[in-house]
């Protein structure tokens, strides 16, 4: 038996004032607790409880023995109380990191009452859409348009769907022309990110055959919010809630041809 278990015991002894009501107590047997008693004594080497046919009594070293023995109880209750309260009403730094658009569209938003409803919380937000390591920055929740989960340690749930469209800026198609098929898009200027990501691969859907192209890279950005105002061509995702991706000129089928 632990410890703890046997500081537990001995004090509802003292408190019940005997082994039988501590026994109801405890929901053990009064010889069970009796034993306990003196297997703590035994290890200890000294006498805790003076015993009578009538009433138990506590020796100079029970006392003390009682007292941190007490002590050491309610500590251990307050830990677990501080604990449970914690998963009741969350508390300390929580940490979160969103790409640019999505964050502002989606998160922001819900920020004030999400603050409201857990007080102790304190919220920091990065909005950026490079790559990063939620381990080496002490990232919470990483939110990320992604097929599949490149570290299977990682724990994620889907929040929502997202198409992707082929669009441009008026004036360039007005200057280049519309393409009419994913070809097409090999001569003309496409903007795209300037680190690793599968959003640089443009892949395309005619019925069920796959068309899967790689751009070149001729103009490069990190940031989505970016890619708003250069524009040539570039692949957007629609915004989950509104179905929307801006005030520009989108192709979804040119020639049938859709991107997934």
């Amino acid at each position: 038996m632990d410890k703890a278990t046997e500081m537990h015991i001995f004090t509802r002894v003292v408190e019940q004032g005997g082994f039988s009501a501590a026994a109801r107590h405890l929901k053990l047997t009064p010889s069970a607790v009796s034993k306990q008693i003196t297997r703590l004594e035994d290890r200890l080497g000294i006498r805790l409880l003076n015993r009578t046919t009538r009433r138990l009594s506590l020796t100079e070293e029970g006392k003390a023995f009682y007292e941190r023995s007490s002590a050491i109880l309610g500590e251990i209750e307050d830990a677990e109380l501080a604990v449970s309260d914690a998963r009741d009403q969350p508390r300390g730094t929580l940490k979160i990191n969103a790409p640019v658009a999505f964050g502002r569209r989606q998160l922001v938003p819900l920020l004030p009452e999400f603050m409201r409803r857990y007080p102790e919380l304190r919220i920091e937000l990065d909005l950026i859409d490079q790559t990063v390591n939620l381990l080496e920055e002490g990232i919470d929740v990483l939110i990320r348009a992604v097929a599949e989960l490149g570290d299977s340690s990682h724990v994620a749930r889907k929040l929502a769907s997202a198409s992707r469209v082929v669009c441009a800026a008026p004036d360039y198609i007005r200057r280049h022309g519309k393409p009419k098929t994913p070809d097409a898009l090999r001569r003309h200027n496409c903007l795209l990110f300037n680190h690793p990501s599968s959003i640089n691969d443009w892949n395309f859907k005619d019925g069920q055959q796959g068309i899967s192209q790689t751009k070149e890279k001729h103009v490069c950005t990190h940031s989505l919010q970016t890619a708003q105002h250069l524009y040539p061509v570039a692949i957007e995702r629609e915004d989950a809630s509104q179905g929307k991706s801006g005030n520009h000129q989108r192709q979804r089928n040119p020639d049938s041809a859709t991107n997934p």
